[in-house]
């Protein structure tokens, strides 16, 4: 695997670049790209998968993580965050296994439903 971390990486700016050789599998697929303004059906699961930080404060991952999402209505969305969050440029969902999720260094990665990168 290479890497190529950001040029300046800052709490904000983090996103790199890994080249990954691996052989396409019953567990490694290629995606579609959806069309440009289709969202996620609420109440569909998704995959999200990275190689950030396990802990705020730990080193990143030497293997790809995922974990499994349950996306929100945008209704849903916007009752639980208010005006903290916009459908337009988020994907709102929960986490059902307590204790994972995103994290720093995770920006960026595929979030996938249906065969299809979303995000």
């Amino acid at each position: 695997m290479r890497s190529a971390p950001p040029p300046s990486p800052t709490p904000w700016r983090h996103q790199g670049l890994r080249d990954v050789q691996i052989p396409l599998s019953e567990h490694a697929k290629v995606v579609t790209l959806p069309p440009q303004d289709e969202d996620p059906p609420a109440d569909s699961w998704a995959v999200l998968a990275g190689w950030g930080h396990r802990f705020t404060s730990g080193s990143i991952m030497k293997n790809l993580q995922r974990v499994d999402i349950l996306v929100y209505s945008d209704e849903d969305c916007k009752a639980a965050h208010g005006s903290k969050v916009s459908p337009a440029y988020h994907v709102c969902s929960v986490v059902p296994e307590r204790c994972k999720g995103h994290c720093n260094g995770d920006s960026g990665g595929p979030l996938v439903a249906d065969g299809k990168q979303i995000s």
